[in-house]
């Protein structure tokens, strides 16, 4: 997955990986994919591997979850970061420190997990590579071949409404907010057009369209006489956004 587009898939019920996204295969070359395939065929080996070694140790038998998750991160100055986490049955279980390549256990049952991890030479050195080289290789190649695609902007659309309780005395006002990319956003109620009011406030997680863009809401509980009182207004920052968006919602909805 390059930021939040996902350009490789495979499953075990499949032969070998499957490659999503047109212009990775045409400018990376087959050499870039060869290595994508080999790190993915390796890590489902390794999957099987970890998974079966867990349930032995815990005596588990039925269905149970083991789950990864590994990358890397750069920035415009610079700075690079690379991680990589385990989890077991939807809990933190041990992850890999890659600048001293040692493993933390979560809890205390990924001890002995930990220690096998350190033990296996072989395996620690191609985490190594991976995570303090390829990664990083791969990473900066795929930003200068899809920078058009990476820098695509969406501007965020915005509407408020309004949700009244049976009981007049509350009144919900929603500020929903879709279709921007990238992801990162920050929305807030803001009243009489001065600071974000933050008490009464619910936030909602940035969820994903579908089509590449996202969504959140912002709904503020306000009184009867708030109402009456003060005005609001949805205010939007967003990279799409050459200022803030502020769409109002009166005083006398």
């Amino acid at each position: 997955m390059l930021d939040d587009i996902p350009f490789t898939y495979f499953d075990s019920r499949m032969p070998q990986p499957l490659l999503q996204v047109d212009w990775i295969k045409k400018s990376m070359g087959q050499e870039f994919w060869d290595q994508q395939m080999w790190y993915i065929l390796k890590s489902h080996n390794r999957f099987k591997w970890n998974l079966n070694l867990i349930l032995k140790h815990f005596n588990h038998s039925g269905l149970h979850v083991y789950q990864s998750v590994g990358g890397c991160e750069t920035d415009d100055y610079g700075n690079r970061k690379s991680f990589l986490y385990h989890g077991y049955d939807g809990k933190d279980f041990i992850s890999l420190d890659v600048s001293t390549l040692s493993w933390t256990a979560a809890v205390p049952g990924a001890v002995f997990y930990k220690r096998k991890q350190e033990a296996d030479l072989q395996n620690q050195e191609v985490e190594r590579h991976y995570y303090r080289n390829i990664c990083y290789n791969w990473l900066e190649k795929l930003i200068k071949q899809g920078s058009k695609i990476i820098e695509y902007k969406a501007v965020p659309k915005v509407m408020v409404f309004h949700r009244k309780y049976l009981n007049p005395v509350r009144t919900d006002i929603i500020c929903h907010v879709t279709g921007f990319y990238p992801p990162d956003i920050e929305v807030n109620w803001v009243r009489d057009g001065e600071s974000p009011v933050q008490e009464g406030v619910w936030s909602g997680e940035v969820l994903p369209n579908g089509d590449r863009t996202y969504q959140q809401r912002k709904i503020l509980t306000v009184t009867a006489e708030d109402q009456l009182k003060h005005g609001y207004s949805c205010q939007v920052h967003h990279a799409s956004l050459n200022g803030t968006l502020n769409v109002k919602w009166g005083k006398k909805h």
